[in-house]
Formats: C-alpha cells, structure tokens, sequence
C-alpha cells in the first residue's frame, strides 16, 4: 500500500512500469540480475562471515535477541552452546566454502559497480523514479551494509559482534560507493516507518 500510494501513477501502476512502460524489461532483467548475482553472493558471505570468520561471537547477538524477545531462556542457551556445531550443519548443508567467500565479494564489488554507472546516469536505477530494479538491490544489499535501525531497517540491530573484521571493512568500502549511497538513501528516505518494532 505505501508503495503503491507513493510511487505508482494512473500510467504506471506498479513498480515494474513505473519508469515507464518502456522500461519494464530492463528492469525485470536488473532485478533477475540482483537475485542471480547479488543475492546468491550474499547468502555466502553472510554465513561464512559469521560461522567461520567471526565464529562463536557471531552467535552471543542471536541468543541474546533471544532472551530479549523472550523465545525462552532454554532455547536460546541452546542456541548459544551449540552455535558451533549449528555453524557447520549451515556450512555443510549449504556447501559453503572459504573459496565461495571471496567469490562472493568479487560478485558484489562488480555489481555495485555496475550499479553505481547505472546511477551516474540518473537518479535511480532504472530512470528517474522508484522501481523493482531499486528495492531488490537495496534488500539483497542488507547483509553486506548491515544497515542499523537509526538509518531505517525496521528490525532490532545486531550487535556488532555479530560482522568479523573482514565484514566491516568490506562494509565501509560498500557505503563509500555510489550505489552504497543510493542504498543507505532509499532506506533512510523511501521506507515505511509507522510499523513498530518486535517486542
């Protein structure tokens, strides 16, 4: 509803054609770009980052949301001691290697580049307004910029134990890109703020 009221015309009534009925192709062909790209090099580097790179520590935030939230003080010491072994179920079930982690960034710096040209030439990724192309890569680019809940992600922040020393400079160099700015911008500015948080 917010998107549509916000961003979609009598013209072009959704986000697809919302720069335009010419344009609907191109950015279907960015968003199944994002999600073939993007978003399956995400899922590595999050995993690897936190059950390999960053190990145990990475599972001290979760637990503690836990308690927080109330899931119950028994599931979430289970969680907690049992992180390690949790952490290679992932890493085997999903057969995530250190290779994969790298691979995963090279996939990223090449699509935020990609996307920082396609913003050189106008104000979103598609044209000049909202469109699909812009809300897939701003949500596939969450776990690589971990944007906290004072610039707009409408979720309790993780503690910052929870990204190695690797994730965070890999973080900073994201933000500093043109399309890490469109990112932080379309979080910040284009989101719907009324919902409340998780108790």
């Amino acid at each position: 509803m917010y998107l549509s009221e916000n961003f979609s015309t009598p013209d072009h009534v959704n986000l697809y054609t919302s720069c335009g009925l010419a344009k609907a192709d191109e950015i279907k062909a960015l968003e199944r770009r994002y999600d073939e790209g993007l978003g399956a090099a995400a899922i590595d580097f999050f995993y690897l980052d936190a059950v390999v790179f960053n190990k145990w520590r990475s599972m001290l935030p979760f637990a503690l949301m836990g308690f927080k939230n109330k899931v119950g003080s028994l599931q979430s010491l289970i969680w907690f001691v049992f992180s390690p072994l949790i952490g290679k179920m992932i890493l085997s079930a999903m057969s995530i290697t250190a290779s994969k982690y790298q691979k995963a960034m090279h996939t990223c710096r090449e699509e935020f580049r990609h996307a920082s040209e396609l913003l050189g030439k106008s104000e979103y990724l598609a044209g000049s307004r909202l469109s699909a192309a812009d809300i897939t890569f701003a949500a596939l680019s969450y776990p690589f910029l971990r944007i906290t809940h004072q610039e707009g992600f409408q979720q309790y922040p993780l503690s910052s134990l929870g990204t190695s020393s690797i994730g965070k400079a890999f973080q900073q160099e994201l933000r500093a890109t043109k399309a890490g700015q469109h990112v932080l911008r379309l979080y910040k500015e284009e989101r719907y703020f009324e919902s409340y948080l998780p108790r």
